[in-house]
């Protein structure tokens, strides 16, 4: 209650797991509960991506270390 009364927002997203990550960018959660499997499949989704060229993964390595740092 207290996260809607500051201008949270309940979304329900697609039953259609291919469309997750529109879903995912257009309601661009705080918090998201999702069950393994659907967690697998959106970072297989992310990794080929990134993996598609030399730079993406150079900048995607790079922003994880230095996120990972920050939280240290």
């Amino acid at each position: 209650a207290t996260c809607l009364t500051y201008g949270s927002q309940i979304a329900f997203l697609t039953t259609d797991v291919t469309r997750l990550i529109d879903d995912y960018a257009y309601y661009r959660p705080t918090v998201l509960a999702l069950v393994p499997r659907v967690l697998s499949r959106m970072y297989a989704a992310v990794m080929e991506k990134v993996n598609s060229s030399k730079i993406k993964a150079r900048l995607f390595e790079r922003a994880i270390k230095s996120k990972l740092e920050e939280q240290k």
